[in-house]
């Protein structure tokens, strides 16, 4: 990431590590989004950028409607400190923020810390993006037909 792209708009709060997280539209493909992010601690620069790699790419809509219960899908909640699954969740949080502005066509200014509550089950409408668990080691992402996972 360009130091230049480290700045507080980008920062993400309610870490104990540094983070930013950056996004732009995809100019060869319109609606869809890129991801940067990096840190100042290894670990949680790894955990930004399993982020970055699943999202780059993909309709801000969709960005937007990854629920936050992916993360404990993913069987990595239990193998972080509270603090890391906080900081995790905060980047996906300023992640979906970000890509609902620029769906709105609104400028991304601040990045607020974003607490969101957990649901004991994640409620997913009729044609969007379904995730669910695959024996504790792997994500399995379902799209409905309609909906493209990533940009062309």
């Amino acid at each position: 990431m360009e130091p230049a792209l480290k700045t507080d708009a980008n920062r993400v709060r309610g870490c104990v590590s540094q983070v930013w997280v950056h996004i732009a539209p995809e100019a060869e493909a319109p609606g869809c989004l890129s991801f940067q992010a990096d840190s100042d601690a290894q670990l949680t620069k790894g955990l930004a950028t399993l982020l970055v790699l699943g999202l780059s790419g993909t309709p801000a809509r969709d960005v937007a409607m990854v629920p936050v219960e992916f993360i404990e899908m993913l069987g990595i909640r239990q193998s972080l400190s509270p603090s890391r699954n906080s900081g995790l969740l905060n980047m996906i949080n300023l992640m979906k923020l970000k890509a609902l502005e620029i769906a709105a066509g609104q400028e991304v200014t601040t990045s607020p810390e974003i607490r969101q509550e957990r649901t004991e089950t994640p409620t997913v409408e009729k044609g969007e993006p379904q995730f669910e668990a695959s024996g504790g080691r792997y994500i399995v992402i379902k799209v409905a037909p309609k909906l493209a996972p990533k940009c062309p």
